[in-house]
């Protein structure tokens, strides 16, 4: 029913959108700029194929991310074959537009359905039902898949996947193996890493510890692994330039889609969106200073997960390292911050910590304004998403201050769940819902009239402040008034 209703929101969502847009340019139908460029890409592998796609029809980028291209070249084929039976060549775009954000959605479905095979290990049916229909449910997650197709979804899935592993079957291979395809879907899972270097750190640990050779193995296979199946998997895409002698070509170009264009924010509400750098090139001294930065968190972090090496805690640190970076690190785009909800959101329900709740639900609105306003108000153009202007919003001002309040407070909830080990437990209702809204809603007019008494008598005790020094003055001058009326008598007496 969770995933039926998910589902059915998705996709009248991205029905709606499409039938609105019909076949008008897709640069003006603010579907967003990722999504157009990775439909030009799929129509463009699906009619020339792989081999040829950065040699002729797509030199403008350098981007690598093969299993986002695979998807691309899928979602292409499918509208190459609408086109067969009879849909206009005009609607092509539109129609792998739109495949795409189905696949989208299929991921966000993915998730949930993960989400809740995480928390029916640890709590009832119901309750693992009801949480991962309210993720379901919150506005980023079905708004970056059905309304603007973004990968981040897919990518999302797959790191949840990870963890699935992690925390239900303590599986390293099959955390890795997921961690592996989320990587190459979307640049925001690498920073998940961190808490994926912990885990395989502790173990190598444990295999020394052990004395057992797979266990110290299995990590160092599936780095090597993840290297010759990148390889292979990206070769299709870069054979003609392999061919002709440059045989890392493909490792040059996911190198290039990492750094990205240098920049401070790429219209993130972040610290350095507050500090008035959208948009502006990183100086040398920012470089250092922010990777002096990284060391620090991810040196905390670590600190964090060592001390307990609970596997919960990991997902924590996982969520915690996204926001930390997204917050004050250069070159953020809205889109990363996502990455951390759903980590959030799980460590949140296994842990029933009404805080993190309070964080997820803070970060999971944060995400929506920002994501939407770059998508829908500012826009892009055919070199890119245009950058949220100084001069006509102060919107940066306002949700980057906002950020740095939300960190602080997401500091010091996690630092108390990491270090000090404590909850603050959501407690169960005793009620029925209907009661407890009735409850609740008793005790707010209560307070209501509390404070309403309490304002009355202070503006009466003003009142009477003021009747008194009015009373006050008014004798001072009937005092005074008397040796006033002749001011020359003691001059005529003298």
């Amino acid at each position: 029913l969770t995933l039926g209703i998910a589902g059915l929101v998705r996709v009248v969502i991205t029905l709606v959108e499409t039938a609105i847009m019909g076949s008008d340019n897709i640069l003006s139908a603010h579907f967003g700029y990722d999504l157009s460029r990775n439909a030009y890409m799929g129509t463009q592998v699906a009619t020339h194929g792989t081999v040829y796609l950065y040699e002729y029809y797509y030199t403008a980028y350098s981007t690598m991310l093969p299993l986002q291209m695979y998807l691309n070249a899928f979602a292409g084929l499918i509208g190459r074959g609408l086109i067969a039976i009879g849909l206009p060549e005009t609607d092509l775009q539109l129609a792998v537009t739109a495949v795409i954000k189905l696949i989208a959605v299929a991921a966000d479905l993915a998730t949930v359905a993960l989400i809740y095979k995480i928390l029916a290990k640890r709590h009832d049916r119901v309750a693992a039902t009801i949480m991962s229909s309210f993720y379901a449910l919150v506005p980023i997650t079905f708004s970056l898949s059905s309304a603007w197709g973004s990968y981040e979804s897919v990518s999302a899935m797959f790191i949840v996947l990870a963890f699935y592993f992690l925390l239900n079957k303590a599986s390293y291979t099959g955390m890795a193996v997921s961690y592996f395809f989320a990587a190459m879907t979307s640049v925001s899972a690498l920073y998940v890493v961190p808490a994926v270097l912990f885990y395989t750190a502790y173990v190598v640990y444990r295999g020394i510890r052990e004395k057992n050779a797979l266990k110290i193995a299995v990590p160092f296979i599936a780095m090597v692994g993840g290297l010759v199946l990148f390889y292979l998997i990206s070769l299709p895409f870069v054979y003609n330039q392999v061919a002709a002698g440059d045989a890392f070509n493909a490792f040059d170009r996911y190198i290039a889609t990492v750094k990205g264009a240098n920049l401070y924010t790429a219209n993130a509400f972040n610290f350095q969106g507050l500090l008035g750098n959208n948009f502006e090139a990183v100086g040398l001294q920012s470089e250092f200073v922010t990777i002096l930065y990284i060391a620090f968190v991810v040196a905390l972090l670590g600190v964090a997960y060592f001390r307990s090496r609970n596997r919960i805690h990991l997902t924590l640190v996982a969520a915690s390292g996204v926001i930390a970076l997204w917050t004050f690190g250069n070159n953020m785009t809205p889109d990363i911050l996502f990455a951390a909800l759903p980590l959030l959101f799980i460590t949140a329900a296994i842990l029933n910590d009404k805080r993190l709740f309070l964080a997820f639900t803070a970060y999971a609105a944060f995400n929506f304004v920002n994501v939407s306003y770059v998508y829908l108000v500012s826009g892009y153009d055919d070199t890119g998403i245009l950058a949220v202007s100084y001069e006509t919003t102060a919107i940066i001002y306002v949700f980057g201050a906002l950020s740095l309040l939300a960190i602080i407070y997401y500091v010091v909830v996690a630092y108390d769940v990491l270090v000090n080990n404590r909850v603050s437990e959501q407690r169960a209702l005793n009620l029925t819902y209907g009661e407890h809204v009735a409850y609740t809603a008793r005790k707010v007019f209560a307070a209501l009239g509390t404070l309403g008494g309490k304002a009355k008598a202070l503006a009466s005790a003003t009142g009477e402040a003021i009747k008194e020094v009015r009373e006050e003055r008014k004798s001072k001058k009937s005092i005074s008034a008397p040796e006033n009326e002749n001011p020359d008598e003691d001059d005529n007496k003298q």
